[in-house]
């Protein structure tokens, strides 16, 4: 029984020695050899015995054994601890992540330095708080500090960006990772969680997406194509307008040869020539400077564009940005407007030889009426003279109306005469005080308004440059004009003044006259055009005719607004700011006077 017990534990204790089993075996095998030869109970003696030494050695392997191995396990359990003391060192030591521990549930079981910098937290004020606290209040209400746990756990691992909460209250962008931790036996015994402070870079990608985002925006919506290429003549980028100038949408062209899409054969050999000289030296002569090509169209047909190409290095490889303008209506309308020059300058000749043919025949026609119309005065008068009063009535009314017919015949040739001096005279501008010249031109007009009551209102006139000469023609036609059309006014008024339009002086003779017809405006300064009846209001129909070549001549403009009935108002500039020239004298102030005669 003994021995059978000392096999049991020297099986048991030895079980993982292959000698301990071998020794066993072979004894036991000798003790029943020996009972067969000499007696069984001198073999279980000897037996009994064999066992009894081959347990004691055995046992002492045991022990030794035991000791070795309880060594080992204190050494192994020494490295782990310093293992687990140099991570927690390393982890503690880690300032720019927060790292921490929770437990299954999530509440937080460890804390390093980091999490106290980013979060603010102290450990004894965090450890054992649940981890929800720093997300914001609106993600904790929807659980979502929960899932990340449930998600964590079924899949191992959660990477996640977000807003997260410090201490203050204040929030930053974070990125989260959270790992489940388990034991050998697979059961969960929390989660390590990994927190990094990204605002700078959130805000830095935020800022560079708004930034593309509108460059995507200024692209999309200019009115040039904007096209970008690669440095392998690739395009890029192809923004809405080039859709609309060449006829493909982006989809078509993203990653297509550029020369094969919008460039005319003939000019591609050039383009592939051009951007392997620039790829290879770095010059270009067509780059960063616009100008004038020919463009395809997807339907084939050519066109004239207008581009500059900009190329922008990026690390070891460019980029070449173009923006390219359809020139097509640009050119025709410079054509049309090339013909329309031609055309004009051809025009102006003809009229300038045509005017000067005029200016001719007048000036011949007015000196060669001139003698005719002498005979006639003088022998209309010779006769009324001879026949005295023997002449009856009807003959005197006779002559009266050839002396007028003459008088207006030599009117009209001085008119004539004026017109054509007009044309070939050159301007002599000079400093002109418009007040004095006007006041030598009412003392001309006084025979005309002899025996009428007019009211003249002068109004300031500054100093003009001007041909004085000719100036003084046109007061004297707009103001002849003005006393023979107000000439039916029991109290006529003629005011001159002037006033400024758009920084332009601006002259006027306004009178309470018969006026006209604003449909027929056009016909006024017209040669020999006449509003009026020559029974109503006598005249040739040349004095507004000289008045506008007069004006033109300054290079200023004249015009006039009237009504019937209610008097007329002509306007004239000279082209010229004559008011800075100098002070505008006390003289040439506003004055009212009353002429009665």
């Amino acid at each position: 029984m003994m021995t059978a017990q000392f096999k049991s534990l020297l099986i048991s204790s030895a079980k993982s020695l292959p000698q301990a089993v071998s020794a066993i075996v072979i004894l036991t095998g000798c003790s029943i050899l020996v009972g067969w030869l000499y007696g069984a109970a001198f073999g279980m003696a000897l037996l009994a015995s064999s066992n009894i030494v081959v347990f004691a050695v055995l046992l002492y392997r045991t022990v030794v054994s035991l000791n070795r191995s309880d060594v080992e396990r204190e050494r192994a359990e020494d490295m782990r601890c310093a293992s687990e003391e140099r991570f927690r060192l390393l982890v503690e030591g880690v300032k720019g992540y927060a790292i921490f521990m929770l437990d299954p549930l999530g509440h937080i079981v460890s804390w390093n330095r980091g999490a106290e910098q980013i979060k603010g937290y102290r450990p004894d004020e965090i450890i054992g708080q649940h981890f929800s606290c720093f997300y914001p209040p609106e993600d904790s209400e929807r659980g979502k500090p929960e899932q990340k746990l449930r998600v964590a756990a079924s899949e191992g691992r959660l990477e996640d960006e977000g807003w997260r909460v410090r201490k203050d209250g204040s929030r930053f962008w974070a990125d989260v990772v959270i790992t489940a931790v388990r034991d050998e036996a697979g059961c969960l015994c929390g989660f390590s969680k990994v927190t990094r402070d990204i605002t700078d870079r959130k805000q830095a990608e935020d800022t560079l997406r708004e930034s593309e985002e509108r460059i995507r925006s200024v692209v999309d919506t200019a009115h040039e194509a904007f096209i970008a290429m690669d440095s392998e003549g690739r395009i890029t980028d192809w923004n809405h307008q080039a859709e609309s100038t060449f006829g493909w949408s982006r989809s078509e062209v993203t990653g297509q040869p550029l020369a094969q899409t919008i460039i005319p054969p003939q000019y591609r050999e050039a383009h592939r020539r051009g951007l392997e000289h620039f790829l290879a030296t770095g010059q270009g002569p067509v780059l960063n400077t616009r100008i004038e090509i020919t463009a395809l169209h997807r339907d084939g047909h050519e066109f004239p564009v207008e581009l500059t190409i900009t190329p922008l290095r990026l690390g070891r490889i460019y980029t070449f940005n173009s923006f390219v303008h359809d020139i097509t209506a640009r050119k025709q309308a410079k054509e049309t407007l090339e013909r329309q020059k031609a055309e004009l300058a051809r025009s102006n000749a003809e009229l300038a030889a045509a005017n000067k043919e005029l200016e001719a025949f007048t000036y011949s026609v007015s000196h060669d009426l001139r003698a005719p119309l002498r005979q006639i005065s003088g022998f209309s008068q010779i006769l009324a003279r001879e026949l005295g009063p023997r002449i009856d009535p009807a003959a005197l009314h006779y002559l009266q109306q050839i002396q007028k017919g003459v008088q207006q015949m030599g009117k009209l040739v001085d008119d004539l005469l004026n017109l054509g001096r007009v044309g070939r005279q050159a301007l002599k501008e000079q400093l002109t005080d418009l007040r004095s010249l006007l006041e030598a031109v009412l003392a001309d007009l006084k025979p005309e308004a002899e025996g009428r009551e007019i009211e003249w209102i002068i109004g300031q006139l500054p100093p003009a440059k001007c041909d004085p000469g000719l100036i003084r023609l046109v007061f004297a036609n707009l103001l002849s004009n003005a006393i023979k059309f107000t000439r039916h006014q029991e109290h006529a008024i003629i005011q001159v003044g002037q006033m400024t339009l758009d920084g332009e002086v601006v002259f006027f003779v306004r009178d309470n006259g018969v006026g006209f017809n604003m449909r027929y405006v056009d016909k006024l300064f017209g040669i020999f055009q006449r509003l009026h009846l020559q029974e109503d209001f006598e005249g040739t129909g040349v004095g507004l005719a000289n008045v506008q070549r007069i004006i033109h001549k300054h290079g200023g403009r004249v015009w006039a607004e009237a009504e019937p009935y209610k008097g007329a108002t002509f306007y004239f500039t000279l082209g010229v700011a004559s008011q800075s020239e100098r002070e505008i004298t006390p003289a040439q102030r506003g004055v009212v006077c009353r002429q009665n005669q």
